[in-house]
């Protein structure tokens, strides 16, 4: 919109729906419950692939790969499920703001890792736990970010 010949950036923004926002924020709460179940579910889903491939298929796996392999699928399970279930309670959600709790979590969680790192050392288990943790979060967002953008 020009006033006096001159475009002013004011003119051209959005109204902000801060009701949205703030459902928005409040249903990532329920980030924390379905990513737990993503993980534990994950888990179990790697740990029988990792089974399988070491008595049904006889491709005995390396230890590494095995921890790598579970968190890998934890983590993007977790992600997933977590997004999917998100906009199916509300379809409206603004991702950057559906974000910001989940980060906080995941941010949290990589320090209480880091922490046992700097303690004890770095063993698979804890690199599992950073790859698991840091998958959770990118597949939630892009996820999320990928499903809005289609709807």
């Amino acid at each position: 919109m020009a006033i006096n010949g001159k475009t002013y950036w004011f003119k051209k923004m959005k109204k902000i729906s801060w009701s949205n926002h703030a459902i928005s924020l409040l249903v990532s709460l329920v980030f924390i419950p379905l990513a737990v179940l993503g993980q534990v579910g994950g888990n179990y889903i790697g740990n029988f692939i990792v089974w399988f491939n070491d008595y049904v298929a006889f491709w005995n796996f390396p230890s590494f790969f095995k921890i790598i392999t579970s968190s890998f699928i934890s983590g993007v399970i977790a992600g997933f499920f977590s997004a999917f279930i998100i906009l199916k309670i509300y379809k409206k959600v603004i991702v950057n703001t559906a974000t910001i709790l989940p980060a906080a979590l995941i941010i949290f969680a990589i320090l209480g890792d880091l922490s046992f790192v700097i303690k004890n050392g770095l063993d698979l288990d804890t690199l599992g736990h950073f790859i698991r943790n840091g998958l959770t979060i990118y597949i939630y967002y892009s996820t999320l970010k990928g499903l809005k953008d289609i709807r």
